[in-house]
């Protein structure tokens, strides 16, 4: 039985299958991300130092910079699926349950062994975005498992 098979009987048979897990991948993200910038606005910091001008265009590109990542660190979830419901949770410990079908957009990228698949769907009549990371190691992909489950419960 092979990969998406054994994913379809489980959606078949309405269990929980995790397809996107963040904790690990989000923490290491956000830390890298955040110290690189710290390091390289220190450093520039320290090379216009008697300036005024240059340290206050460093620290209000610091502060754009942390406001962005952090923009993006609330829109990272993780999420399952039971049966034709997608079940997110985001980095506040905020649950959201929609149904398959209310996804509208999907777009993969894959960076080394992490892949990031951006989802748009519509709850209670807004447009609502999460982005799922993921690695090889799981059933399915978010991206494969989405069409997947669509396909199944299109009726």
């Amino acid at each position: 039985m092979t990969r998406k098979e054994k994913f379809v009987q489980q959606l078949n048979n309405y269990e929980r299958v995790e397809i996107s897990s963040f904790h690990r991948k989000r923490k290491l993200l956000l830390l890298g991300t955040v110290s690189i910038s710290a390091c390289i606005h220190c450093v520039l910091a320290f090379n216009f130092y008697p300036s005024i001008i240059p340290i206050l265009v460093i620290s209000f590109s610091f502060i754009t910079l942390t406001k962005i990542v952090l923009t993006i660190d609330k829109t990272i979830s993780s999420a399952a699926i039971k049966g034709d419901s997608l079940i997110l949770k985001n980095s506040q410990n905020q649950n959201c349950v929609t149904s398959i079908k209310s996804i509208r957009k999907m777009k993969t990228k894959r960076i080394g062994k992490t892949t990031i698949t951006s989802i748009q769907f519509h709850l209670d009549g807004s447009k609502r975005k999460a982005i799922l990371l993921s690695d090889n190691s799981g059933l399915i992909e978010p991206f494969e498992a989405i069409r997947s489950a669509q396909s199944v419960f299109k009726k």
